[in-house]
């Protein structure tokens, strides 16, 4: 599971071999967040930092994108 980045306490991650549609993974706190990468649906969950995660995501969409191209080669974006 590739770490991505660290957002305000929030750690985000892509896994490897994960289901679609693409997404991300927002861990904070004991909580996770599942957000879609291409309109940062939340899918399931919550984190304490949603909304920085979100306005991160936004301004980093290029790089989640690479991130999960890299790990699901099999199911591009």
């Amino acid at each position: 599971m590739p770490r991505v980045a660290q957002v305000d306490g929030a750690t985000i991650n892509v896994y490897f071999a994960d289901h679609n549609p693409p997404h991300f993974h927002a861990r904070e706190a004991g909580a996770q967040a599942l957000i879609t990468i291409r309109d940062l649906t939340v899918l399931r969950g919550a984190v304490p930092s949603l909304p920085a995660v979100l306005a991160w995501a936004e301004e980093n969409r290029e790089t989640l994108i690479a991130a999960w191209n890299t790990c699901n080669p099999d199911k591009p974006y």
